[in-house]
C-alpha cells in the first residue's frame, strides 16, 4: 500500500511506500522549495518572475540560473562560478560557452539544426553538419571527428540502410507491427504471459543464458547473468529506479521529476545538470561537495545524444561512436566514465541495457523488455528523434508549473494517486532544439 498526503491547497506533501518515503515543502506561493528523497534533499529558490533561481543539490553544491530579458537561460553557475553561458535569438540558442569551448548553432527554415561548430581561441575544433530529405528524415551527417554518415529510407520513412565512413554498413528489415521478436542474430528470446522478456539464450546450443525477473507492476527487479552473477533493482512510488546492486555494490539514484539528478555509492558521487525543461544533459559534476567537485561539459548531437564530454579547458575526456539504432560501437576516449547515452537513457554496464525512465531498452535488438510498455523504439526514431522526442514532450508540461496538476488534488490523506504527478518547478521558457 502506498499512502499519499496533501495540504489544504492540494499540494502533495508526502508519499510513503514503506521503503523510501518522499516528502515535499512549499512556500506561501505554493512553489516547491524542498523535496526529500531518502538520503538527500533538493532545495529550490525563485526569482521575482517565479523562475528557478537556484537549485541546491544533495551534496550541497548549488546551481544558479540567470535569464535574459526575454526569459531565456543566460548563464548557469556552480557555487557562484560560471559553468555555462547561452545566447538566444528568435527563441533559439545560437551560442553556448562551456569553459574555453564555444558552440555555435545554425538552423534551417524548418528550425532544424543543420550546423554545429565547436571552437576555441585557436579556431574550430570540430563540426557536425546535418541535411534532411523532403520528409524531414536525416539524410546526411558529417562529423569532422567521426566521419560521414548517410541514411536511406523506404517509402514508409523507415530506415533501411546506414553507410558510415568509419564503420561497417548497417541494414534493417521490418516485420509487421506488433510481431514479437523471438530470434535474432542467433539469440533466442522467451517471454512470460504479460509479454515481458524473461530469458535470453545465445551461443552454442543457446547455452549462454540471461534471465530477467519482474515485480507485480511489471518492473524489472533483477537479472541473472550468464556467469551466475545477480543484479537487483528497486523503485520509488513513482516507478523511478532508486537503486541497483551489482556484485555487492549498491548505487543509489536521486531524481528531480523524470530527470536523474545524482547517483551515489561508496566510491563515487556524481550529479547531472540538464538544459531547462528537458533531459538533454548539460554538465556532469564528478565528486561530492563543493570542495571536491570537478565539472565536465556535454557536447550533444541534434537529438541530445551525448557525443563527447569535455573539461573546462576543452580536452575531450569521453567520446562515443554509435550505430543507427543507438548502440555504442566503441569509445575512442574514456578518461571519465559516462553512462548517459540518447537523451533520457542511462547505460547499465552490467546488462548492456539502457534504462529509460519507465522502461529498459535493449539497443542490440531495438526493443524494450517489458510487454506493458512500448515494445519497439524504432531505428528511425533513433536517427531523427521521433520516438524519443515524443516520449519527452509528453512530459514537458509537467516541468513548467510549480504546483501539481489538478488530477493530484485529493483529500488530505489517501492511498491512491495518479502515477508521476510529483511536484515540479518552472525553470525557463525555452527549449533550445
Amino acid at each position: 500500500m502506498i499512502e499519499y498526503t496533501y495540504d489544504r491547497q492540494g499540494n502533495l506533501l508526502s508519499v510513503d511506500d514503506g521503503y523510501r518515503p518522499l516528502t515535499y515543502e512549499y512556500d506561501p506561493q505554493n512553489r516547491l522549495i524542498a523535496e526529500h528523497q531518502g538520503w538527500g534533499t533538493l532545495r529550490y529558490g525563485y526569482d521575482a518572475c517565479g523562475r528557478l533561481k537556484y537549485l541546491r543539490l544533495p551534496d550541497n553544491n548549488q546551481l544558479g540560473f540567470n535569464h535574459d530579458k526575454g526569459g531565456h537561460l543566460a548563464t548557469v553557475e556552480l557555487n557562484g562560478a560560471l559553468l555555462t553561458s547561452h545566447l538566444f535569438d528568435a527563441g533559439r540558442e545560437h551560442q553556448r560557452a562551456q569553459g574555453k569551448l564555444l558552440s555555435s548553432y545554425q538552423y534551417d527554415e524548418h528550425a532544424r539544426l543543420f550546423n554545429h561548430g565547436i571552437c576555441d581561441i585557436e579556431g574550430t575544433r570540430y563540426r557536425r553538419q546535418y541535411s534532411y530529405d523532403k520528409a524531414g528524415n536525416l539524410r546526411y551527417l558529417l562529423d569532422t571527428r567521426k566521419g560521414e554518415h548517410r541514411y536511406h529510407y523506404d517509402t514508409l520513412n523507415r530506415l533501411v540502410r546506414a553507410d558510415h565512413s568509419q564503420a561497417a554498413q548497417e541494414r534493417f528489415a521490418y516485420t509487421p507491427a506488433g510481431n514479437r521478436l523471438t530470434l535474432q542474430d542467433g539469440r533466442h528470446y522467451d517471454y512470460d504471459a504479460f509479454g515481458n522478456l524473461i530469458r535470453e539464450r545465445r551461443g552454442q546450443a543457446h547455452s549462454v543464458v540471461t534471465e530477467y525477473r519482474y515485480d507485480c507492476q511489471q518492473r524489472l527487479i533483477g537479472l541473472t547473468r550468464p556467469n551466475g552473477q545477480t543484479v537487483h533493482y528497486r523503485y520509488d512510488p513513482f516507478g523511478r529506479r532508486i537503486s541497483k546492486t551489482v556484485a555487492g555494490t549498491t548505487t543509489e539514484f536521486f531524481w528531480q521529476g523524470d530527470r536523474l539528478i545524482a547517483e551515489h555509492h561508496a566510491q563515487r558521487h556524481r550529479s547531472y545538470v540538464y538544459e531547462p525543461d528537458s533531459v538533454r544533459p548539460l554538465a556532469l559534476l564528478e565528486g561530492f561537495g563543493p570542495q571536491h567537485t570537478t565539472p565536465f561539459h556535454y557536447q550533444l548531437d541534434h537529438l541530445g545524444t551525448a557525443q563527447e564530454l569535455t573539461t573546462p579547458d576543452g580536452e575531450i575526456v569521453w567520446s562515443a561512436h554509435y550505430r543507427a539504432d543507438g548502440r555504442t560501437t566503441r569509445l575512442d576516449v574514456e578518461k571519465v566514465e559516462n553512462p548517459l547515452r540518447s537523451q533520457g537513457q542511462y547505460f547499465d554496464r552490467e546488462s548492456g541495457l539502457h534504462y529509460h525512465r519507465h522502461r529498459y531498452y535493449d539497443p542490440d535488438n531495438g526493443r524494450c523488455l517489458a510487454g506493458g510498455q512500448d515494445q519497439r523504439l524504432s531505428v528511425s526514431a533513433q536517427i531523427h528523434g521521433a520516438g524519443l522526442q515524443a516520449d519527452e514532450s509528453s512530459r514537458r508540461d509537467q516541468t513548467i508549473n510549480s504546483t501539481p496538476p489538478p488530477t493530484t488534488r485529493r483529500p488530505t490523506t489517501g492511498t491512491t494517486a495518479n502515477k508521476n504527478t510529483y511536484p515540479t518547478v518552472q525553470t525557463a521558457n525555452h527549449r533550445p532544439f
